[in-house]
């Protein structure tokens, strides 16, 4: 069995980074003994024990081969550091044959000083998917977030155009037999469109207009319908006016909790 769970997530609670390479280790296993502390790990840095949410943010980057990932990457850790911010990357390689571990790939790639201790690079194995994310990445966080736009090179077209709308099909797999609930999340001309609330002709917003530039900044977020999971994937679809962003999320459903709220739907 590996290391007790929770006094592993003790330690990260204290920002004892030396303890990610254990829990890290912990997450991955598949040993049932080892599922019961990694769930003791998490509990000890859930936003209950924290006080709140974790300062941090959880970005995940795929691609084929050759797109540009680890480039992105490096740019981005040393852009972070430069802000003196801690960074951990987890990169998903794919797996040996032989011991199930991580083939080096994308990590050996990015460029940052091993000497640095405010960077942690690990490399995390698919399994057996053939892309995306590794289950460890996911199970680590709980939520699942895609990120989706619409929009064109064309100058001429950049206020919208109704002939450039899309609709796009999200195929996510590796979900299990867990039950989720999705929300959408866009910003387009009807929503999250804090300057549809500044007229052209506008320098410098009165009392009242400063509270609807307020009410306006906000991310608008909504549920979707009911949708079934078959052999652990969903198949959802994003609606996408032009120009437009949407971020779907998918969270594990507690037990009991419908997955079809009231008033769900694209808008």
């Amino acid at each position: 069995m590996s290391a007790a769970g929770a006094d592993i997530g003790a330690r990260l609670r204290a920002r004892d980074l030396t303890a990610a390479p254990a829990a890290l280790n912990l997450l991955e296993s598949i040993a049932a003994a080892d599922r019961e502390q990694a769930a003791a790990l998490l509990a000890e840095v859930a936003p209950g024990a924290l006080g709140g949410e974790a300062p941090a943010h959880v970005i995940g980057v795929t691609g084929p081969p050759g797109s540009g990932k680890s480039t992105l990457l490096s740019a981005l850790l040393h852009t972070w550091r430069e802000q003196e911010r801690s960074v951990a990357i987890l990169a998903v390689d794919p797996s040996s044959r032989r011991s199930g571990g991580a083939l080096l790939g994308d990590r050996a790639r990015i460029d940052f000083d091993a000497a640095d201790r405010g960077v942690l690079i690990r490399s995390t194995a698919t399994g057996e998917r053939l892309g995306g994310l590794a289950w460890a990445t996911r199970a680590a966080d709980g939520r699942i977030d895609t990120l989706v736009w619409n929009g064109t090179p064309n100058a001429a077209q950049y206020r919208g155009n109704s002939a450039l709308q899309r609709t796009v099909g999200l195929r996510i797999s590796g979900l299990g037999n867990q039950a989720y609930r999705a929300r959408l999340a866009r910003i387009d001309d009807r929503h999250s469109n804090v300057a549809q609330s500044w007229p052209p002709d506008l320098r410098w917003p009165d009392a009242g207009q400063w509270e609807e530039l307020r009410a306006r900044d906000r991310l608008a977020e909504w549920p979707l319908d009911d949708f079934e999971i078959h052999g652990g994937s969903a198949e959802l679809e994003v609606q996408l006016p032009m120009p437009a962003v949407a971020r779907l999320r998918l969270e594990p459903a507690t037990a009991g909790e419908s997955t079809a709220p009231d008033g769900g739907g694209q808008r």
